[in-house]
């Protein structure tokens, strides 16, 4: 009688594990958001052009935040969130209440206007 030894190959529950974890990481990561509001930019709101038409211009915020992580593309509602709230924390250093995008994203990059309109 013959015998043949299948040819399978095992993979250990370790290195199953580790890609997996990795796998992981990488869609928890892509989720996050690191940017924090400050207090100050708290009150400040995001506005449309129209909104602001009574309002001084402060300044400009050039913001920018990661548009993906390592090869995954981050959410584009969360980089959105991002580069407001960023825009807002500059609002408020600028002395502003409100901000209004002049441009679109761009590779994790934005154009905020500042204005100040005293409410």
């Amino acid at each position: 009688m013959l015998f043949i030894k299948p040819s399978v190959k095992i993979v250990s529950l370790r290195s199953f594990s580790r890609a997996a974890l990795l796998t992981a990481s990488f869609g928890l990561m892509s989720a996050c958001t690191w940017v924090q509001l400050s207090p100050e930019a708290a009150d400040v709101y995001l506005r449309t052009a129209s909104q602001v038409s009574e309002c001084d211009r402060v300044g400009t915020a050039n913001v920018n935040a990661l548009s993906q992580i390592g090869f995954i593309d981050r959410s584009a509602a969360r980089l959105q969130d991002e580069l407001v709230d960023l825009a807002k924390n500059e609002a408020a250093r600028l002395g502003g209440d409100s901000v209004v995008p002049e441009s679109t994203i761009d590779d994790g990059k934005q154009t905020f206007g500042v204005f100040l309109c005293g409410r």
